[in-house]
């Protein structure tokens, strides 16, 4: 990814790092079905286009070890910490 945005001379890689990283750990990932913030901070990120797009429906996905840790932790909407 962070090929497709830095310079023809890659000069600014790390100015261009931060936008990547937050893109990565937006992305679901195929083999937990969840993107990073998901599981670590048990929400996603707002970002701006959430605000003119509205929320989007979560897809219900059947990963067994990665659900139940995510059901494990939030019911309607509210993270629990026990």
């Amino acid at each position: 990814m962070l090929g497709k945005v830095v310079e023809i001379n890659q000069s600014n890689w790390d100015e261009c790092l931060s936008s990547v990283m937050a893109a990565h750990r937006a992305t679901k990932h195929d083999s937990t079905g969840f993107s990073p913030n998901r599981l670590v901070f048990n929400r996603e990120n707002r970002m701006p286009i959430d605000i003119v797009l509205g929320e989007i429906p979560e897809e219900e996905e059947n990963h067994a070890t990665y659900n139940n840790f995510v059901r494990m932790y939030k019911k309607d909407g509210e993270v629990l910490m026990t």
